[in-house]
């Protein structure tokens, strides 16, 4: 064997033994504690050098649990990562783990970067070291340079912690039940027979159920999905949906961080508590974990009010207190909106809508059971208009039955059962379907279907 070979496995050896034990014996020692303030902990690292921005990369991204492993890549840098500075670097891995829990791998890098500048070394001299190192895999280096030349995601939560958020003013929500569904034989049917087909998507669900222990089509039970043009003052993107299920927090948040395709679009960081992350593209979406049962996803302003609603109501937090009796959370699916005045407007600029301007607000639940249920309500801003509105309805169902039901008489039938009625300035509807129509619609649709596919494939050629 190789002389150079032997005596670098012999010291990569020496210092596993070493770390073993010393987290081990010595599980309590920390070198200068949590206390110490950000800055102050970015200066201590920054003394390291470059080397340092490797280092809060390798724990962030493997964790105290990979101690070793990470102390034979340390000792096997070479330069200050030798055997001494490698064993007197490592005392600072449990105090890097939980700084990087609590602002984040890219705060940290960024602020040790922004350190050594402002002692005098250049931005292309510190990417020139990094490029120099060696074990470092080429794109975990690609990985570092791009965290700490970014630009950081700027988010003011003040503007959240201080707004009037008040979630009666939604313009729309809507209420999907995901475990009803899940739960219906046709959909686990289709699921089923997709991962026949896609054995490697199968593949991927059952590695992401395995790591994270989430299980998408089991751990979700509704899916709320919510916005409105004022709820905070100044921004009209107040969205996005609020996911109730069975989260482990801690294990989600390590499969992203394992995943260097989601790191290269996202950061992950901590906010008052709550693990959130952040999308590089402002436009994509946010994510934000407010506990083990409710995640929230959508737009920034959408995410960090509802944060500050949980920090405010605490273990009352739900969906019962956000959103209170607005849909029937038992339905399939069941929503719940205002027509704003954009909307209306917009109604007001087609004849064939305008008569829909003057509605206020709706309603629908829909059920899918021993039968396929709709009820729905519409609120009309005058009597005078209700009549109008439901001739409008009406007259839309009628030209859905004539297209539709051309050479299907089954739907022709089953939309003979929507019903309409008035009460005040409420239009009442209802649809009523039996399962069996319901079956026998599909089976006339999936037959059409497969002669036209058939009538193509045997077309002139």
């Amino acid at each position: 064997m190789n002389g150079n070979v032997l005596k670098r496995t012999s010291w990569l050896l020496i210092i596993t033994l070493f770390i073993t034990s010393f987290f081990t014996f010595i599980p309590s020692f920390s070198y200068g504690g949590s206390s110490v303030g950000l800055d102050t902990f970015v200066k201590k690292l920054a003394g390291y050098g470059v080397p340092s921005i490797v280092m809060v990369y390798l724990v962030a991204t493997s964790g105290l649990t990979g101690a070793a492993a990470i102390t034979a890549s340390l000792a096997a840098l070479g330069g200050p990562w030798g055997m001494i500075g490698g064993i007197f670097t490592l005392v600072l891995l449990k105090e890097i783990s939980e700084y990087v829990a609590e602002y984040g791998m890219g705060i940290i890098m960024r602020g040790i970067a922004e350190d050594l500048k402002q002692k005098g070394k250049s931005n292309s001299e510190i990417i020139k070291e990094i490029n120099e190192m060696p074990i470092i895999s080429a794109s975990s280096k690609s990985r570092i340079i791009e965290e700490i030349c970014r630009t950081p995601t700027v988010i003011d939560f003040s503007k959240y912690e201080n707004a009037n958020i008040d979630l009666s003013e939604l313009d729309f929500i809507i209420n999907i039940n995901a475990s009803k569904i899940l739960s219906m034989p046709e959909v686990q049917t289709s699921i089923r027979e997709g991962f026949e087909k896609q054995l490697e998507q199968k593949k991927t669900y059952e590695e992401l159920k395995r790591k994270s222990g989430f299980d998408p089509l089991k751990d979700i039970s509704n899916i709320i999905v919510f916005s409105s043009e004022k709820i905070i003052e100044g921004n009209n993107s107040f969205g996005g949906a609020l996911i109730e299920g069975k989260f482990d927090i801690e294990k989600i948040i390590n499969v992203i961080k394992a995943d260097e395709k989601a790191m290269k679009d996202v950061n992950i960081t901590n906010v008052d508590g709550f693990y959130a992350v952040i999308p590089k593209n402002s436009n994509d979406g946010f994510v934000l974990f407010l506990d083990n049962r409710y995640v929230v996803i959508g737009s920034e302003v959408g995410c960090f009010a509802l944060k500050t609603l949980k920090t405010r109501m605490g273990n009352d937090f739900n969906k019962y207190s956000l959103f209170g009796n607005r849909v029937d959370y038992n339905s399939t699916v069941s929503g719940n909106g205002r027509l704003s005045s954009v909307l209306k407007d917009k109604c007001k600029n087609n004849q064939n809508t305008a008569i829909f301007a003057n509605v206020d607000s709706f309603y629908f639940d829909f059920n899918n059971g021993n039968s396929f249920i709709l009820n729905a309500k519409a609120i009309v801003n005058k009597s005078e208009n209700v009549n109008d509105v439901m001739n409008s309805i009406n007259g839309y169902i009628a030209m859905i039955k004539m297209f539709a039901g051309e050479g299907i008489a089954e739907l022709d039938e089953a939309l003979d059962t929507f019903k309409s009625s008035i009460s005040g300035t409420t239009i009442n509807m209802n649809l009523d379907i039996p399962a069996s129509k319901v079956a026998e619609i599909k089976a006339k649709i999936q037959a059409r279907a497969k002669q036209m596919q058939e009538q193509q494939s045997n077309g002139p050629r």
